[in-house]
């Protein structure tokens, strides 16, 4: 693994985590 590899996986999953929480998060706050 070199570091441009790890930088883009972290990138990734950030994203998804991110797009997750941007779903999850409105219908928390609703209740």
């Amino acid at each position: 693994m070199n570091l441009i590899q790890i930088l883009s996986a972290v990138v990734i999953v950030g994203g998804v985590v991110i797009t997750a929480l941007i779903a999850i998060v409105p219908s928390v706050m609703d209740r």
